[in-house]
Protein backbone atom coordinates (compact mmCIF):
# COMPACT_ATOMS: atom_id res chain seq x y z
CA UNK A 1 0.00 0.00 0.00
CA UNK A 2 1.22 3.74 -0.80
CA UNK A 3 1.96 6.10 2.28
CA UNK A 4 -0.85 8.19 2.95
CA UNK A 5 2.22 10.44 3.79
CA UNK A 6 3.13 10.16 -0.17
CA UNK A 7 -0.93 11.23 -1.52
CA UNK A 8 -2.78 12.92 1.05
CA UNK A 9 -2.16 16.08 -1.14
CA UNK A 10 -2.47 14.86 -4.73
CA UNK A 11 -4.28 17.13 -6.27
CA UNK A 12 -6.76 14.90 -8.82
CA UNK A 13 -7.71 17.93 -10.96
CA UNK A 14 -3.76 19.08 -12.01
CA UNK A 15 -3.69 17.59 -16.13
CA UNK A 16 -1.21 14.61 -17.04
CA UNK A 17 0.40 16.57 -20.23
CA UNK A 18 2.77 14.01 -22.56
CA UNK A 19 6.10 15.95 -24.09
CA UNK A 20 7.25 14.34 -27.34
CA UNK A 21 11.18 14.92 -27.31
CA UNK A 22 14.15 13.96 -29.93
CA UNK A 23 15.17 10.43 -29.66
CA UNK A 24 18.11 8.30 -30.81
CA UNK A 25 18.74 4.43 -31.15
CA UNK A 26 21.27 2.96 -31.91
CA UNK A 27 23.29 0.43 -31.24
CA UNK A 28 25.54 1.31 -27.83
CA UNK A 29 24.54 -2.02 -25.41
CA UNK A 30 25.10 0.33 -22.74
CA UNK A 31 21.78 2.64 -23.66
CA UNK A 32 20.54 1.44 -26.80
CA UNK A 33 19.80 4.85 -27.70
CA UNK A 34 18.60 8.38 -25.91
CA UNK A 35 15.44 10.41 -25.11
CA UNK A 36 16.55 14.31 -24.79
CA UNK A 37 14.34 17.19 -23.71
CA UNK A 38 15.26 20.30 -22.42
CA UNK A 39 14.13 21.11 -18.65
CA UNK A 40 12.77 23.91 -19.74
CA UNK A 41 9.75 22.24 -20.99
CA UNK A 42 9.32 20.26 -18.13
CA UNK A 43 9.53 22.90 -15.61
CA UNK A 44 6.53 25.41 -17.50
CA UNK A 45 4.64 22.63 -17.69
CA UNK A 46 4.39 21.68 -13.61
CA UNK A 47 5.28 25.52 -12.79
CA UNK A 48 1.90 25.66 -14.53
CA UNK A 49 -0.46 23.35 -13.13
CA UNK A 50 0.19 20.45 -15.34
CA UNK A 51 1.95 16.81 -14.73
CA UNK A 52 4.48 16.38 -17.16
CA UNK A 53 5.22 13.13 -18.71
CA UNK A 54 7.83 11.75 -21.54
CA UNK A 55 6.36 9.57 -24.34
CA UNK A 56 8.77 7.34 -25.67
CA UNK A 57 8.11 6.21 -28.79
CA UNK A 58 7.89 2.31 -28.14
CA UNK A 59 4.56 3.10 -26.38
CA UNK A 60 0.85 2.10 -27.82
CA UNK A 61 -0.78 5.40 -29.16
CA UNK A 62 -4.00 4.26 -27.79
CA UNK A 63 -2.70 3.19 -23.98
CA UNK A 64 -0.47 7.26 -23.93
CA UNK A 65 -4.11 8.55 -25.72
CA UNK A 66 -5.81 7.47 -22.61
CA UNK A 67 -3.44 8.69 -20.01
CA UNK A 68 -2.71 12.19 -21.19
CA UNK A 69 -4.83 15.26 -21.20
CA UNK A 70 -2.56 17.39 -23.31
CA UNK A 71 0.35 16.92 -25.29
CA UNK A 72 3.29 19.65 -26.20
CA UNK A 73 5.20 18.74 -29.16
CA UNK A 74 8.86 20.11 -28.42
CA UNK A 75 11.49 21.58 -30.44
CA UNK A 76 14.09 19.12 -32.14
CA UNK A 77 15.83 18.64 -35.19
CA UNK A 78 14.84 19.44 -38.85
CA UNK A 79 11.99 17.96 -40.32
CA UNK A 80 13.10 15.62 -43.33
CA UNK A 81 12.04 17.44 -47.03
CA UNK A 82 9.94 14.44 -48.01
CA UNK A 83 7.54 14.94 -45.06
CA UNK A 84 6.27 17.83 -47.54
CA UNK A 85 7.20 16.32 -51.00
CA UNK A 86 10.38 18.15 -51.57
CA UNK A 87 13.00 16.10 -52.91
CA UNK A 88 16.00 18.77 -52.23
CA UNK A 89 17.68 18.69 -48.92
CA UNK A 90 19.34 21.75 -48.02
CA UNK A 91 23.30 20.69 -46.77
CA UNK A 92 22.45 23.15 -43.82
CA UNK A 93 19.93 20.20 -42.51
CA UNK A 94 20.11 17.77 -39.43
CA UNK A 95 17.53 15.67 -39.94
CA UNK A 96 15.17 14.53 -37.13
CA UNK A 97 15.00 10.49 -36.29
CA UNK A 98 12.09 8.76 -38.15
CA UNK A 99 10.80 6.92 -34.71
CA UNK A 100 10.23 10.38 -33.22
CA UNK A 101 7.92 11.99 -36.32
CA UNK A 102 6.45 8.48 -36.62
CA UNK A 103 5.16 8.40 -33.36
CA UNK A 104 4.01 12.49 -33.35
CA UNK A 105 2.47 11.14 -37.00
CA UNK A 106 0.18 8.07 -34.52
CA UNK A 107 -0.48 10.54 -32.24
CA UNK A 108 -2.08 13.03 -33.83
CA UNK A 109 -3.67 10.76 -36.49
CA UNK A 110 -5.35 9.42 -33.13
CA UNK A 111 -5.96 11.75 -30.58
CA UNK A 112 -9.51 13.12 -30.04
CA UNK A 113 -10.56 16.47 -31.90
CA UNK A 114 -10.85 18.27 -28.19
CA UNK A 115 -7.38 17.03 -27.05
CA UNK A 116 -5.49 20.73 -26.34
CA UNK A 117 -1.90 20.74 -28.61
CA UNK A 118 0.94 22.76 -28.12
CA UNK A 119 3.50 22.56 -30.75
CA UNK A 120 7.17 24.73 -29.81
CA UNK A 121 9.97 25.07 -33.11
CA UNK A 122 10.01 22.41 -34.51
CA UNK A 123 6.29 21.00 -32.88
CA UNK A 124 4.77 24.34 -34.75
CA UNK A 125 6.48 23.13 -38.29
CA UNK A 126 5.35 19.39 -37.26
CA UNK A 127 1.61 20.88 -37.18
CA UNK A 128 2.04 22.50 -40.78
CA UNK A 129 3.50 19.63 -42.50
CA UNK A 130 1.19 16.89 -41.11
CA UNK A 131 -1.57 18.86 -42.11
CA UNK A 132 0.36 19.32 -45.63
CA UNK A 133 2.08 22.59 -45.18
CA UNK A 134 5.67 23.51 -46.18
CA UNK A 135 8.56 24.29 -44.71
CA UNK A 136 11.49 26.74 -46.04
CA UNK A 137 14.27 24.48 -45.16
CA UNK A 138 17.02 27.20 -44.82
CA UNK A 139 15.25 30.86 -43.75
CA UNK A 140 18.73 32.97 -44.59
CA UNK A 141 18.86 31.49 -47.83
CA UNK A 142 15.28 33.63 -48.33
CA UNK A 143 15.62 36.44 -45.86
CA UNK A 144 19.41 36.89 -46.67
CA UNK A 145 19.87 37.02 -43.03
CA UNK A 146 20.41 34.95 -39.89
CA UNK A 147 18.08 36.62 -37.32
CA UNK A 148 15.98 33.55 -36.10
CA UNK A 149 18.90 31.09 -35.41
CA UNK A 150 21.13 33.01 -32.91
CA UNK A 151 19.11 32.82 -29.35
CA UNK A 152 18.17 36.34 -29.66
CA UNK A 153 14.49 37.92 -27.93
CA UNK A 154 12.54 39.08 -30.79
CA UNK A 155 9.19 40.89 -30.68
CA UNK A 156 5.94 38.96 -32.87
CA UNK A 157 2.89 40.45 -33.69
CA UNK A 158 -0.22 38.48 -32.44
CA UNK A 159 -3.07 38.42 -35.09
CA UNK A 160 -6.41 40.10 -33.08
CA UNK A 161 -9.34 37.58 -32.50
CA UNK A 162 -7.50 34.35 -32.89
CA UNK A 163 -6.48 31.77 -30.07
CA UNK A 164 -3.50 32.94 -29.21
CA UNK A 165 -4.20 36.40 -28.97
CA UNK A 166 -7.11 35.37 -26.74
CA UNK A 167 -4.66 33.25 -24.34
CA UNK A 168 -1.52 36.09 -24.11
CA UNK A 169 -4.20 39.17 -23.81
CA UNK A 170 -1.96 41.27 -26.29
CA UNK A 171 -0.34 42.45 -29.18
CA UNK A 172 2.83 41.78 -29.31
CA UNK A 173 4.94 39.31 -27.82
CA UNK A 174 9.03 38.56 -27.13
CA UNK A 175 10.45 35.17 -27.14
CA UNK A 176 13.14 33.33 -28.42
CA UNK A 177 13.96 32.31 -31.41
CA UNK A 178 16.49 29.57 -32.64
CA UNK A 179 15.20 27.80 -35.57
CA UNK A 180 16.75 28.27 -39.62
CA UNK A 181 14.05 26.67 -41.19
CA UNK A 182 10.26 28.37 -40.72
CA UNK A 183 6.81 27.93 -42.26
CA UNK A 184 6.36 28.23 -46.45
CA UNK A 185 2.71 27.65 -47.11
CA UNK A 186 0.47 27.39 -44.22
CA UNK A 187 -1.83 24.08 -44.53
CA UNK A 188 -5.51 24.57 -45.17
CA UNK A 189 -6.87 24.40 -41.87
CA UNK A 190 -4.85 26.41 -40.40
CA UNK A 191 -4.61 29.93 -39.64
CA UNK A 192 -1.45 32.23 -39.12
CA UNK A 193 -1.50 34.12 -35.77
CA UNK A 194 1.71 35.41 -35.50
CA UNK A 195 4.69 36.93 -37.31
CA UNK A 196 7.99 38.74 -37.29
CA UNK A 197 8.89 42.06 -38.54
CA UNK A 198 10.37 40.10 -41.77
CA UNK A 199 7.47 37.85 -42.24
CA UNK A 200 8.72 35.32 -40.96
CA UNK A 201 5.11 33.39 -39.74
CA UNK A 202 6.10 32.86 -35.72
CA UNK A 203 2.27 31.07 -34.85
CA UNK A 204 0.02 29.27 -36.45
CA UNK A 205 -3.62 27.53 -34.97
CA UNK A 206 -5.92 25.12 -36.38
CA UNK A 207 -9.03 26.92 -37.41
CA UNK A 208 -11.82 23.98 -36.32
CA UNK A 209 -10.69 22.01 -33.56
CA UNK A 210 -10.92 22.87 -30.33
CA UNK A 211 -7.11 24.08 -29.61
CA UNK A 212 -3.84 22.88 -31.49
CA UNK A 213 -1.29 25.76 -31.46
CA UNK A 214 2.16 26.32 -32.95
CA UNK A 215 4.50 28.90 -32.04
CA UNK A 216 7.87 29.20 -33.69
CA UNK A 217 9.41 30.76 -31.02
CA UNK A 218 11.02 29.26 -27.64
CA UNK A 219 7.84 30.51 -25.54
CA UNK A 220 9.57 27.45 -22.49
CA UNK A 221 12.56 29.99 -22.42
CA UNK A 222 11.04 33.15 -22.55
CA UNK A 223 9.44 33.05 -19.56
CA UNK A 224 10.90 36.48 -17.70
CA UNK A 225 8.40 38.17 -20.32
CA UNK A 226 4.75 36.70 -18.04
CA UNK A 227 2.87 36.88 -21.53
CA UNK A 228 4.45 33.18 -22.23
CA UNK A 229 3.48 32.01 -18.82
CA UNK A 230 -0.36 33.10 -19.99
CA UNK A 231 0.27 30.66 -22.69
CA UNK A 232 1.06 27.60 -21.12
CA UNK A 233 -1.27 28.44 -18.19
CA UNK A 234 -3.89 28.92 -21.00
CA UNK A 235 -2.47 25.34 -22.03
CA UNK A 236 -2.61 23.77 -18.88
CA UNK A 237 -6.61 25.01 -18.62
CA UNK A 238 -7.52 23.67 -21.57
CA UNK A 239 -5.88 20.42 -20.89
CA UNK A 240 -7.58 20.46 -17.43
CA UNK A 241 -11.14 20.93 -19.48
CA UNK A 242 -10.59 18.14 -21.57
CA UNK A 243 -9.56 15.90 -18.61
CA UNK A 244 -13.08 16.83 -17.11
CA UNK A 245 -14.61 16.13 -20.87
CA UNK A 246 -13.21 12.40 -20.78
CA UNK A 247 -14.15 11.93 -17.15
CA UNK A 248 -18.12 12.85 -17.82
CA UNK A 249 -18.20 10.65 -21.03
CA UNK A 250 -16.94 7.56 -19.55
Amino acid sequence: MPDKNCTKNIDQNKPIIGITADCKKDDDHFTGGQFELSWKYVDAINTFGGIPILIPYQEDCTDILSIIDGWLIAGGLDLHPDRYSESYIHPENIHQDNHRYHLEEKLYSCCHEEMPILGICYGCQFLNIINGGTLHQHLPDIKKLDLHHLSEFHEHTIIEESKLHHALSCNKIIGESYHHQGINQVAENFAVTAYHEDGTIEGIEHKNRSWILGVQWHAERSLKYPENGKLFKTFINKARNYKYLKSISK
